[in-house]
């Protein structure tokens, strides 16, 4: 690989660490029943937030970062 692909490479991972910091998940609304008395059954709604791990973010920041300085580093 040359320099210009390394920094292109780290320059992508790293805009994609800033969008996974950013994105919260997926919210998932779900009813789920709780009782039911012949006609009338009773539920509860409930919100899950289904997160990304910010470890994994801050791995892909670290390895575009680590990308980036190689490229510059890496004679051409």
């Amino acid at each position: 690989m040359n320099a210009k692909t390394l920094i292109q490479a780290g320059i992508a991972f790293i805009f994609l660490a800033i969008v996974a910091f950013a994105y919260r998940g997926n919210i998932d609304i779900g009813s789920d029943p709780t009782g039911r008395i012949w006609p009338v059954q009773a539920g509860v709604d409930a919100m899950k937030t289904l997160a990304r791990s910010p470890l994994m973010a801050a791995l892909v920041l670290a390895g575009g970062v680590g990308l980036v300085i190689l490229g510059v580093r890496k004679p051409s």
